[in-house]
């Protein structure tokens, strides 16, 4: 590959791509974790299954580069493990809480990066960071509702879901300040981490909540379910998820991870008719996503500097 293309590639450009096609495969992933659930794949068990299947994919890859895995593998487990129980805890979020609630609730990211990025990375606290952190906590008591007095998550999945955004933004400042690691390499660790993650919580709660051993009732569409699932959604996530992810601050990577809320919300009300959806959820959302969009633009000015524009 030439210098030219090399440049290229390591613009804001192609890594903001990646994630927002990513973002839009995101807003889907509910789908494959619904149609599981339709099958006899309840509750919990769609993450667990669908994110094995991947790992069972990579294992080639992984025979032949396991050297590299023995880099920092500290480094690369905790990356892996934190960004895992984010996609674990955010899968059977979606199972055990409304599809809208669950993707409001994660999408608080960009706030919980806001704060990750002032302690950990040492960025400043400016008037638009304050108004971003305001939306976004604003949008998360309008979800959750002030009818009963201070709003807190009502479901395990809600709390999933909100558990699930806050690791999220360490995983992403985890992946973003990561060095050495590839993107097979991370990939790989983070559908282990999920897998870990997911197995962990089938282990923690009662089958009531979180769902009985998994008894397909139409082996066959279960594994069709399975194979789409895998190929069509889960390894262009993994893999533009992450190349992204490693070329852009943790706080960039999540504004254009909004186009998920968006799409996620949308396809659930369009196909899921007993999702609530209303003008609690469209503030929320709106809030939500406001203030993603109003942390994103100290960077762009913050570039232009850079760059002498």
């Amino acid at each position: 590959m030439s210098s030219v293309t090399e440049n290229k590639l390591e613009t804001p450009l192609w890594p903001s791509l990646a994630i927002v096609v990513a973002s839009v495969l995101w807003g889907l992933y509910w789908i494959p974790m619904r149609s599981l659930e339709e099958v006899g794949i309840e509750k919990g068990w769609p993450s667990l299954v669908l994110n094995v299947g991947v790992l069972a994919v990579l294992l080639p890859g992984i025979a032949l580069r396991w050297r590299r895995f023995l880099f920092q593998p500290g480094q690369l487990a905790i990356a892996g493990l934190s960004i895992g129980a984010a996609l674990g805890l955010y899968g059977i979020a979606l199972n055990l809480t409304d599809v809208v609630r669950a993707v409001l609730l994660f999408y608080l990211s960009p706030a919980w990066s806001t704060l990750i990025g002032l302690i950990w990375l040492g960025e400043r606290l400016t008037l638009r960071r304050i108004a971003a952190l305001t939306m976004g906590f604003a949008g998360l008591v309008v979800v959750l509702g002030i009818e009963d007095g201070i709003p807190l998550p009502q479901s395990v999945g809600d709390w999933m879901a909100l558990v699930s955004g806050m690791v999220w933004s360490i995983g992403s400042a985890k992946i973003y300040t990561s060095r050495g690691h590839g993107t097979f390499e991370i990939s790989c660790s983070m559908a282990l981490g999920t897998v870990v993650v997911a197995g962990a919580m089938l282990a923690i709660f009662p089958a009531d909540v979180i769902g009985g051993f998994p008894t397909p009732s139409d082996p066959a569409k279960a594994l069709a379910i399975l194979a789409i699932g895998i190929a069509v959604l889960m390894m262009p996530i993994l893999f533009l998820t992450v190349w992204g992810t490693k070329r852009l601050s943790p706080a960039t990577a999540g504004i254009l991870l909004l186009g998920d809320l968006v799409v996620a919300v949308a396809s659930a009300a369009i196909l899921l008719e007993d999702e609530p959806f209303g003008v609690r959820e469209i503030t929320g959302t709106l809030l939500i996503a406001g203030a993603g969009f109003l942390e994103v633009l100290p960077f762009r000015r913050r570039r232009r500097a850079v760059e002498g524009v």
